[in-house]
């Protein structure tokens, strides 16, 4: 799967704003997408297409304000 097809599946949560290989996990698209002025980080499984909140840097699924 591309960066491009990986932003396509993120689209429905929101506006796609980066697409990255993760640095921990090479084997994961890291999505950001900004909805309701919040930006949130996606997983996208390279291989099945599924999309998955990305945990935070302690375990915890990963919100942001947008400024």
């Amino acid at each position: 799967m591309s960066a491009s097809q990986a932003a396509e599946k993120a689209a429905s949560r929101g506006a796609v704003t980066s697409v990255n290989v993760d640095d921990d996990r090479a084997s994961v698209w890291e999505v950001e997408v900004v909805r309701d002025h919040k930006a949130h980080d996606l997983d996208v499984n390279p291989h099945t297409g599924k999309v998955t909140q990305a945990p935070s840097e302690d375990g915890k699924a990963e919100d942001h304000d947008e400024d």
